[in-house]
C-alpha cells in the first residue's frame, strides 16, 4: 500500500500525497498507521527501531526496507547504490540506533590477517564502532584533491584576505578553560559575539537571543564539557544520538523571531559548536555543506551534519601525519581553505 503510494508519484512523495493517494484509493484508512507504516520501512528514519518489526539488530535488505526519508515529510524509493546501505545495530549501551552499515567486523578480520583496512575505516576508539562513508562522500572526499599543500594554501589566501580571524581567537581564548568556560552567561556572550560577525547575513533579519542560548548552555553542558577537549578521530557512532540532540539544541538556542516568523540557520549552530569544541565539531556554511553534498541541511540537518563530521574526520586521519604542527585547530585549518577555495573562490595561483 505505502510502496504503491510513492511509485504512483513517481518514485518519491511527501508524506501528505501518500495518505490522501491510500485514502482514494482505499478508504478510510487511518492517518497514524500510514504514518507508522512510513517510519517502519523507511531505512533512515531513527523511530524505526520503535516498532516491533525492527527491534533487532540487521541490514536493511530487506522486503520492509524500501522507503528513505530525503526531506521533512519527503520520502522516496530507496536505492541502495544511490542513498548507501543502512542498518539497525546495536550499541554497547543496548539501545538500537538507525546508521549507515558499516563492514568493521570485515576490517578487522582482514587486519587479523596481516592486511590491512580499508582508508575509509576510522581506527578504533573510546566511543565505538565508526561509520564508513558512502562511496558518494568519499569520492567527494577523493575529487577534492586536499594535500598537505593545498590545505596550506588555502589557510595562507584566508589569512591574506580576512580580517576576523581576530575575532575566532578572542572567541576561543574566553571560551577556553581558564577564562569563561563553565560561565554560560559570560561564554554566551562570547558565542553571540562571534555569530553576528560570522553570520551577520542571517542575523540581519532578527536578534539573537542571547539569553535563549545560555539557558541551552546550562541545560546542555554535560554533552558540551564531555565534547570540548575531544578530537575528531576520537567520533564515533555512538556519539551519533548525543550530538544530533545538542545540534538541535543549539539550533533552536540561536533562531531569531520577528513576530510570528521563526527563523533556523544550521550555519549557525555549526559554528557554536565547534567553537565549544574546536577540535572536535567543524564548521561549514551553506556553500561547504552543498559541496560536500549537504544541501538538504536545512531539511536534514542533524544527518547532514553528521555525515559532514565524517567527512572531516576522514580528511583529517589523511593529513594529520603529513602536516606541521600549528597553533590552529586542524578542523579550523580545513575550515580556511574550504572558505578560501569555495566559499570565496579566491585566486588559487600562489
Amino acid at each position: 500500500m505505502i510502496i504503491e503510494a510513492v511509485q504512483a508519484f513517481g518514485g518519491r512523495a511527501a508524506v501528505a500525497d501518500i495518505r490522501g493517494w491510500i485514502h482514494s484509493q482505499y478508504g478510510d484508512v487511518n492517518d497514524g498507521t500510514i504514518r507508522a507504516q512510513i517510519h517502519v520501512n523507511a531505512v533512515n528514519s531513527p523511530s524505526r527501531v520503535h516498532y516491533p518489526e525492527n527491534q533487532k539488530p540487521r541490514l536493511a535488505n530487506t522486503a520492509r526496507d524500501f522507503l528513505y526519508f530525503v526531506g521533512r515529510g519527503l520520502v522516496e524509493v530507496y536505492e541502495p547504490a544511490r542513498h548507501g546501505v543502512w542498518e539497525i545495530a546495536r550499541m554497547d549501551s543496548g539501545m538500537l540506533v538507525v546508521c549507515m552499515a558499516h563492514q568493521a567486523s570485515n576490517a578487522a578480520a582482514s587486519t587479523s590477517k596481516g592486511g590491512s583496512a580499508p582508508l575509509h575505516y576510522a581506527h578504533a576508539t573510546t566511543t565505538g564502532r565508526n561509520e564508513p562513508l558512502t562511496p558518494a562522500d568519499m569520492g567527494r572526499i577523493d575529487r577534492l584533491d586536499l594535500t598537505p599543500e593545498s590545505l596550506s594554501r588555502g589557510c595562507e589566501l584566508f589569512e591574506q584576505n580576512e580580517g576576523r580571524d581576530s575575532m575566532y581567537r578572542v572567541a576561543t581564548y574566553l571560551l577556553g578553560e581558564g577564562v569563561w568556560w563553565g560561565r554560560c552567561a559570560e561564554m554566551a556572550d562570547a558565542l553571540t559575539v562571534l555569530l553576528l560577525t560570522w553570520n551577520g547575513a542571517f542575523y540581519r533579519y532578527g536578534p539573537l537571543d542571547t539569553s535563549r542560548l545560555e539557558q541551552c548552555l546550562t541545560q546542555q553542558w554535560k554533552t558540551i564539557a564531555n565534547f570540548h577537549n575531544r578530537d575528531i578521530a576520537s567520533l564515533g557512532v555512538g556519539d551519533r544520538e548525543t550530538l544530533s540532540s545538542l545540534f538541535l539544541a543549539i539550533l533552536e538556542a540561536t533562531l531569531i523571531a520577528s513576530g510570528t516568523s521563526v527563523k533556523k540557520s544550521p550555519v549557525s549552530a555549526a559554528k557554536a559548536l565547534h567553537l565549544l569544541a574546536p577540535a572536535f565539531l567543524p564548521i561549514w556554511d551553506a556553500t561547504i555543506a552543498k559541496k560536500y553534498g549537504c544541501g538538504a541541511y536545512l531539511q536534514m540537518p542533524t544527518e547532514c551534519y553528521w555525515r559532514f563530521c565524517l567527512m572531516m574526520q576522514e580528511l583529517t586521519r589523511r593529513l594529520r601525519p603529513h602536516i606541521p604542527k600549528s597553533p590552529k585547530t586542524l578542523l579550523k585549518r580545513i575550515d580556511e581553505y574550504n572558505y578560501a577555495r569555495f566559499s570565496k573562490t579566491w585566486t588559487w595561483a600562489p
